[in-house]
C-alpha cells in the first residue's frame, strides 16, 4: 500500500463488508490492560457472522474468557527457538501449554512445524489444533494429518483424492 492512496481496513471497516463473513481475529499487543479486547468486543457484539478470537498474549485471550465468555478463543503459540525477547520460563510456559491455564482457550494455534510434537498430539485429544502459517502445498501435505485447520499463504492447498 505504500505511495497509494490505499490504506489497511480497520475491523470496523471489514465488519461492515459482510455479515456472512467467518472471521479469525488476531489480538496484537503486550499489555494486560484490556482496552483493546474491549474495544474489539464492542464492534464484535453486534456483528451478525461468525468469528473466533486469538492472540500469543495469553491475557488477552483470557480477557475474553473473563469478560465474554461465549467468544470462541485461540491460544497462539510456539517454541519461540532463537528468541530472545522470551526468557526461558516464558518459552516453557508456550512449550508445554501452560499457557492455556491463563487464556483458557478453545483451540491452539501453533506454528506448524512444531504441531507434531507429544504436547500438541495430547491437547489434540481434547480441543482443536490448528496450525499457521503453511506457505506451500508440500508443507501442507506433510503436516494436515496433525492439524484440524491451517492457516495458509501465497499458494491455494488442494486436498488430495482421500479427501485428507
Amino acid at each position: 500500500l505504500l505511495d497509494t492512496q490505499y490504506q489497511i481496513p480497520t475491523l470496523k471497516e471489514v465488519l461492515e463488508l459482510s455479515t456472512t463473513q467467518k472471521y479469525l481475529i488476531e489480538t496484537k499487543q503486550n499489555f494486560k490492560d484490556g482496552l483493546l479486547e474491549k474495544a474489539t468486543y464492542e464492534l464484535l457484539k453486534t456483528y451478525q457472522g461468525e468469528y473466533a478470537i486469538q492472540s500469543f498474549n495469553p491475557y488477552s485471550v483470557q480477557w475474553f474468557y473473563l469478560n465474554a465468555p461465549e467468544v470462541i478463543r485461540g491460544q497462539l503459540g510456539c517454541s519461540f527457538k532463537g528468541n530472545k525477547e522470551y526468557s526461558a520460563s516464558q518459552k516453557k510456559l508456550y512449550r508445554t501449554l501452560e499457557i492455556n491455564k491463563i487464556s483458557q482457550p478453545h483451540f491452539v494455534n501453533y506454528f506448524f512445524k512444531e504441531t507434531t510434537n507429544k504436547v500438541i498430539m495430547k491437547a489434540r485429544e481434547t480441543m482443536l489444533i490448528l496450525g499457521w502459517t503453511v506457505r506451500s502445498q508440500k508443507e501442507y501435505q506433510k503436516y494436515e494429518k496433525y492439524l484440524d485447520n491451517i492457516t495458509f499463504e501465497n499458494f491455494k492447498p488442494t486436498r488430495r483424492k482421500n479427501g485428507i
